[in-house]
């Protein structure tokens, strides 16, 4: 099956999951050449018709979409289906300016091609939601194609704002990803003074290149430990945070969260170079705390919750049905677990609890303590410093429904194995 565009009366766009047999339609590339000469953007509905879940039902939505008499899109329509290509090469020259996975998606170009976005979720399932966003993204158009334009036209500075501006008006995960325009602004303003270099030019893997970059000298350095350039790749990303005003752009939320994910990554770095010192625990709790506030609920949000808790030396390490894995434990510094053994405990007796490892992690484990309710009523009778994986604890009569725990401090100093492995209790 090839990718197909129906033109209406009207110059609008009639799609369809397969062709008809009386009609003859051109390709994308072609449906553009139509878009270009028109005036009008081109909407590319794309799917996967031999994979993807109802597909049929999803094309009929969209045929109605672009059929509607009352409302209707002024742009060309064009159908791309996942099967018709599938390598990237093929992806990127029909449908889309850099690969793309998350199907189904609507992609929309401005009319002499340029990527001015795409919509994803359920926005493309739902007709009427699709129109909506469709119609929002339209609605800045004039002012798009005069920006890009701009940006095209002059050089520098100029250049890179007017990219930068165009950029703005997109969603930002599709503006990160614009080849043209973040072409320009890296081109045009290498040094950043617009600010549009870090808010648009450097995604989540791209910022942390860049870091790394700085630590070790240069993209082709070679320091490593606490030879890196600690000072001076805090304070490159500190100044992305900080340096804005003026003419400078804010950062959004997502931005600011992300930039202060990659000051936490140095600081951690150097944290865990110097022996996790104070001052440097100090730092990184804070960077986490102001991701945390900006926004909790986001991706950045509930990871920056997640490291704090580990790095925390007054949380705790809850192991659920004694368990132990890469999310349940410490490396290279002590951190206290609660087991949940309350399932385990078979009645008032002695019970010998042994730590089982899956993986021959060089886990060190310490100072074990019974709890019951939240309240300490056993300790073995070993010192609290010695590192073991078996004792001995006595269980004493517990109130029904009681919420029994094993408490112990614990250390994994292997890196490669995560010191994986299970709790068992034994009654004797």
């Amino acid at each position: 099956m090839k990718t197909y565009l129906l033109t209406l009366p009207l110059a609008l766009g009639l799609l369809f999951p397969a062709p008809a047999a009386t009609l003859s339609f051109p390709e994308v590339p072609a449906a553009k050449e139509q878009a270009k000469a028109a005036g009008k953007p081109t909407l590319v509905l794309w799917h996967g018709s031999d994979w993807m879940e109802e597909s049929a039902k999803l094309c009929s939505e969209w045929q109605k979409l672009a059929s509607s008499a009352e409302t209707p899109l002024p742009v060309i329509f064009a159908q791309y289906d996942e099967k018709v290509g599938t390598t990237e090469e093929q992806r990127n020259k029909v449908a889309m300016p850099f690969p793309e996975f998350d199907l189904p998606v609507a992609v929309l170009f401005a009319p002499d091609g340029t990527y001015m976005g795409s919509f994803r979720g359920k926005g493309v399932l739902s007709a009427a939601e699709m129109r909506e966003d469709v119609q929002k993204a339209l609605a800045k158009l004039p002012q798009f194609t005069a920006l890009v334009k701009q940006a095209r036209e002059t050089q520098g500075k100029e250049s890179a704002t007017a990219a930068g501006k165009a950029l703005s008006l997109m969603p930002l995960k599709d503006a990160c990803r614009h080849p043209e325009l973040t072409r320009l602004i890296n081109e045009r303003d290498p040094q950043d003074e617009t600010g549009y270099r870090s808010m648009f030019c450097y995604e989540h893997m791209g910022m942390y290149k860049l870091i790394n970059d700085i630590l070790k000298g240069g993209a082709e350095g070679s320091l490593g430990g606490a030879e890196r350039k600690f000072d001076e790749a805090e304070k490159h990303v500190k100044d992305i945070i900080s340096r804005r005003g003026g003419t400078q752009p804010k950062l959004s939320q997502e931005r600011q969260q992300q930039w202060l994910a990659g000051l936490y990554y140095v600081q951690k770095e150097r944290m865990c170079s110097t022996g996790r010192q104070e001052k440097d625990l100090k730092e990184v709790l804070a960077t986490l705390k102001r991701i945390i506030k900006i926004n909790p609920k986001s991706e950045y949000g509930r990871g920056a919750q997640a490291y704090h808790r580990y790095w925390d030396p007054t949380s705790f390490f809850e192991v659920k049905d004694c368990f132990y894995d890469a999310s349940t434990q410490s490396k290279g510094f002590e951190k206290d677990w609660h087991v949940d053994i309350s399932k385990k405990v078979k009645g008032a007796g002695t019970h010998t609890i042994t730590l089982v490892p899956c993986a021959n992690g060089a886990l060190i484990t310490r100072n074990f303590r019974l709890v019951v309710n939240g309240k300490e009523v056993a300790r073995p009778a070993v010192d609290p410093k010695t590192n073991t994986k078996t004792v001995d604890l006595s269980v004493p009569d517990l109130p029904k429904g009681a919420k029994v725990e094993l408490w112990l401090t614990a250390q994994c100093n292997d890196h490669w194995l995560n010191c994986s492995g299970r709790i068992e209790v034994k009654k004797k």
